[in-house]
């Protein structure tokens, strides 16, 4: 090093200078990473209000009664395809059937669920992108990587075409 430089930061008013620098190159360090941070969280309640509608309402405490029948069909059918669509005009129990169905699911398979609660005014655009969103916030990359690794998009019509055509 050249002996004016080592001058230089001998120098106790340079050195008081260069840490100062320090100090506020680590603050900035720190302060982006903060921001970054409450970036994220705010990202990520954005995305989590986004879809308020996709949930499983496991509620046990909920009994169903007289729908041993209905319940038989979802049943027999889910078997078959791995997918259950229940429709039907308001107030006849669609809800709580669906949520019987899914508890016994969820007691007696492995099956991850996803409920979505569809609207009158929801088009397919809107279920995919809620549908989106919620595999967005629930699987990790790594986890999501390792779920698509043999998908393949062919399979995923050929199997909704069938269970919609059954």
């Amino acid at each position: 090093m050249p002996s004016w430089l080592q001058n230089l930061l001998s120098n106790e008013l340079v050195k008081a200078f260069l840490q100062s620098l320090l100090t506020i190159g680590t603050l900035v360090a720190i302060g982006r990473a903060i921001w970054k941070w409450l970036e994220e969280r705010k990202r990520e309640r954005s995305i989590s209000r986004a879809a308020p509608d996709i949930h499983v309402p496991l509620r046990p405490d909920r009994i169903l009664r007289g729908r041993g029948a209905e319940r038989a069909e979802l049943k027999s059918y889910f078997e078959k395809h791995n997918l259950v669509v229940i429709q039907g005009i308001a107030g006849v129990g669609k809800t709580k059937l669906g949520e019987a169905f899914a508890q016994h699911v969820a007691d007696t398979t492995d099956f991850r669920l996803v409920w979505i609660g569809c609207r009158p005014a929801m088009g397919l655009g809107s279920l995919m992108s809620n549908l989106a969103v919620h595999i967005a916030t629930r699987y990790k990359e790594k986890e999501l990587g390792e779920l698509l690794k043999d998908y393949r998009p062919a399979d995923a019509i050929d199997w909704i075409n069938k269970a919609v055509n059954a």
